[in-house]
């Protein structure tokens, strides 16, 4: 993760793929709609339990791709530019 400050804004940069973000949230939904059918169904108590643990372990990671997509600012093209200088000359 890259910080920088614009106009006394700070624009954070995550070079974590957007993608890895949705599909992350896409399995732990995915474990959610498991857990639920589980639920329903008559099976142990002990695998209620692992499986509703490894929910919670998921829905974690939920609520970190949602607080990672709320920090991204949206910037302008001219910012975008400086952004883009300021990171070339960190490379050079």
């Amino acid at each position: 993760m890259n910080s920088y400050k614009i106009k006394n804004r700070e624009v954070i940069i995550y070079k974590t793929s957007s993608l890895l973000n949705i599909l992350e949230i896409v399995f732990a939904w995915l474990l959610v709609f498991v857990f639920l059918v589980i639920l329903i169904s008559d099976m142990a108590g002990i695998l209620k339990i692992f499986l509703s643990s490894i929910i919670v372990y998921f829905l974690f990671f939920i609520c970190k791709a949602i607080l990672k997509l709320k920090r991204i600012t949206l910037l302008t093209n001219e910012e975008i530019l400086i952004v883009e200088q300021i990171g070339r000359s960190r490379i050079i």
